[in-house]
Formats: structure tokens, C-alpha cells, sequence
């Protein structure tokens, strides 16, 4: 069992996880630097997307 168990502790689903985690509290790369308006429209928006996924 503990075997099949670390079998898929590799599994690509954990990877993802870890990367959108450490997205959320640091800035998005692939967002560019947006104006203090869009800034905060963004801000209102990130949770959203988080609860999503």
C-alpha cells in the first residue's frame, strides 16, 4: 500500500498545485506591470480566480 502510494506521490497534480501557490502570493510573471486602476481590479479578481480554482 505504501508503495502504490509513493507510485503516485509523482503524479503531475501535486506539481501544479505547488506552482499556483507560490503564484498567488508573489506577482504574476506573465501579468505586466498595470496601472493603479487595473491594479485594483486585479486585486478583487485574484481571489476570485483562487475560490475557481
Amino acid at each position: 500500500m505504501r508503495l502504490a502510494l509513493t507510485s503516485f506521490s509523482p503524479t503531475p497534480r501535486p506539481k501544479p498545485c505547488i506552482v499556483h501557490s507560490h503564484q498567488i502570493p508573489s506577482t504574476p510573471p506573465r501579468v505586466q506591470p498595470l496601472t493603479l486602476p487595473e491594479m485594483n481590479w486585479q486585486a478583487l479578481h485574484q481571489p476570485a480566480v483562487l475560490i475557481t480554482d
